[in-house]
Order: C-alpha cells, then sequence, then structure tokens
C-alpha cells in the first residue's frame, strides 16, 4: 500500500423545508473547498433524480463549480447513473470537466436502483443490465478517444469520435459501484475500481474484495491502482456531544429512506436496511469520537481499502457540525490514519 487518501462525499439532500436550493448549493461547494485547505485529497457526489422531500441538486454542476474554485483535488461523481444516460452526452459533459478541472477527474459509473429513475426516463426492466454495459462501453471508448461504432434503440453510432481527447491519459479513471456480488465482479472486469459501497459491513466487504481480487486475476487485468471506498463517518472531539446522538438518529433516517427507495434490495443477502440502529450501525459507521473513529477506520484500511471516501453530512444535520466534524477528522484520525502505510 503505497498510501492512503481521502476523498469528502459533498451532500445534495437537506430536507427541502429546511433549506433552499441555492443555499445547498453554495454550502456545498464551500465544503469542497474547506476539504481542499484542509489537505484532502478528493471531493465527490452522488447523483439521484426525483428524490422526493429531499433536495438532490445534480452532481455535474455543482462539480464544475468545485473545479472552478479549487486547483489539488480529485473530483467527480461517485455514481453517474449510466443507465439512464445517453452515453455521447455523458462522455462529452465528462469530458468537458476534465479539462475544466485540468485532469483532475474521476469518474464513478453505477447502474440505479429506483424504479422511480428508471420510469422517469423510460427505462424498461428487461434489458437494464445489457444497456448499462453497452452506455459503459460506449463512454470508455469515447473517452479513450477511439472510434465507437453502436447500433441500439437509445444510441446509434457509426465510428463516432470526441472532439478532443481529455486531458488525462489515455482516459480519467473510471470507478463502478456495486452492492450485490454480480455488480462486484461486473466492476472487476469493466471498470479500473469497485467503489465499495458505504452500507456494507466489513464482514461482506473482505469476502467480496477477495472475490473482487480473484475476478480480476481470471480476467487477466492488473491489481487495481486504488480500492475506494465510501463510509459514513462522524467525528466528535468530546464523547458526550449532544451532537452524536442527532447524527444517529439522522442516519437511521437516512437508512429508512434508502429502505423506501429499494437499496437494500440490491444488497447482499442478510443485509438489509430495516433493523435498529445500533444493528445498523455495527460493523459498518464510523461515529464517534477521534480514538473511536481512528480505530473503526484502521479496520477498514486493513481490508485493503485505501482511497476513503467520507460522507459526514446528512440531510438534518447543521452545515457547521459537518464542518467540525471534517476538521476533527483533519487534526486528530488522518494524520494516524496517513503513518500506517508510510
Amino acid at each position: 500500500m503505497t498510501g492512503i487518501k481521502f476523498g469528502l462525499n459533498v451532500n445534495m439532500h437537506p430536507e427541502v423545508a429546511t433549506t433552499s436550493a441555492e443555499q445547498v448549493f453554495h454550502d456545498q461547494v464551500d465544503y469542497a473547498c474547506t476539504a481542499e485547505d484542509l489537505g484532502w485529497d478528493g471531493v465527490f457526489a452522488g447523483q439521484h433524480f426525483l428524490s422526493g422531500s429531499v433536495i438532490h441538486l445534480q452532481p455535474l454542476p455543482v462539480m464544475s463549480y468545485i473545479a472552478a474554485r479549487t486547483s489539488r483535488v480529485d473530483l467527480g461523481p461517485t455514481v453517474a447513473l449510466a443507465t439512464l444516460a445517453n452515453p455521447v452526452e455523458l462522455a462529452e459533459h465528462y469530458a468537458a470537466l476534465d479539462a475544466g478541472a485540468n485532469g483532475r477527474l474521476v469518474l464513478g459509473l453505477g447502474q440505479g436502483y429506483r424504479t422511480e429513475e428508471f420510469d422517469a426516463f423510460g427505462v424498461e426492466a428487461p434489458g437494464r443490465l445489457a444497456r448499462f454495459r453497452e452506455n459503459v462501453r460506449i463512454v470508455d471508448e469515447l473517452l479513450r478517444w477511439e472510434y465507437v461504432t453502436s447500433d441500439n434503440d437509445w444510441c446509434r453510432l457509426d465510428g463516432a469520435r470526441l472532439t478532443y481527447p481529455t486531458v488525462q491519459q489515455p482516459r480519467p479513471p473510471i470507478w463502478m459501484a456495486g452492492n450485490s456480488d454480480q455488480g462486484v465482479r461486473r466492476a472487476a472486469r469493466m471498470a479500473d475500481a469497485w467503489m465499495v459501497p458505504p452500507h456494507t459491513t466489513a464482514t461482506t466487504v473482505s469476502r467480496q474484495l477477495d472475490m473482487y481480487r480473484d475476478e480480476r486475476r481470471r480476467a487477466g487485468l492488473e491489481p487495481p491502482a486504488v480500492v475506494p471506498g465510501m463510509r459514513e463517518v462522524f467525528c466528535a472531539e468530546d464523547a458526550s456531544s449532544p451532537v452524536l446522538a442527532h447524527v444517529r438518529r439522522t442516519l437511521a433516517a437516512k437508512y429508512a429512506r434508502y429502505h423506501s427507495w429499494g437499496q437494500d434490495t440490491v444488497q447482499p443477502e442478510g443485509e438489509g436496511f430495516e433493523r435498529p440502529y445500533a444493528d445498523l450501525a455495527d460493523d459498518r459507521f464510523a461515529v464517534g469520537t477521534p480514538d473511536e473513529c481512528f480505530e473503526m477506520l484502521k479496520a477498514w484500511i486493513a481490508l485493503g481499502i485505501d482511497y476513503i471516501v467520507i460522507r459526514t453530512h446528512w440531510a438534518g444535520m447543521d452545515m457547521a457540525d459537518a464542518v467540525a466534524s471534517v476538521r476533527a477528522l483533519t487534526t486528530h484520525v488522518i494524520p494516524g490514519l496517513r503513518e500506517l502505510s508510510e
């Protein structure tokens, strides 16, 4: 392991009732800039559509703004929903972001799982996986500045090529989300890295990482250059701080929302979200004092994760509390974790 990196996942979905979209946008950009100022390595955001009671800004415009305000951090979507997208548009948009960020793009791709989103984009259940695979292929080849041919109902190309190459060569790195064993195997063969999800237990992740590495070997691929993983983390310097109880309630509400969206239907068996918070958090979340967060994150690093993307702000939380957590992690937790790889 050559070095541990730390990324911040900006939160795009505070409750609509408590704030405005413009406040969310600018708060998250400032949040990202704080991460760069404090020496973090990356800033990322997920993607959803029609999120109901919570604001969920689209990652591309937010990341474009962040690119203009930063100079060093990696940036991009942890998950761009490739099944829903036109692959040419997706490749064009993110090639432009790589240019605007001077070669700092990391492109995370995922299949999606919400019925509302598939319905909104007219993507029928039969053929979703084939569409995802084909879209990833097209995006991959376009970003490599290759001539691409495709004959599908949603995208027809005859030797098409982007009008310019990406800054990063041969293309920006592609990470792929995946919860199920099948999704992990897909990521092993189709992407540069599997993005370890935040809601799978360490026990299951350990098994899936072994499977991921084996699948790459069987495919004749080199070991991945990076093993990214997202975690739900909140660090409070005082164990008696009332914010910790609030964070636990907030995370419980978040995962109840995920359950209502059907997120845990794609989880491995026994990994569902409909359970008390203590059971949900066990072996998943790092919420507590600096010492507690250090030990929990150290265990994840021991699994082989070397780019930890931290989510520490959720719907219902004050932005100031999230920034305080980032600062506590920067001061008390991250330096010791970085030393583990030295």
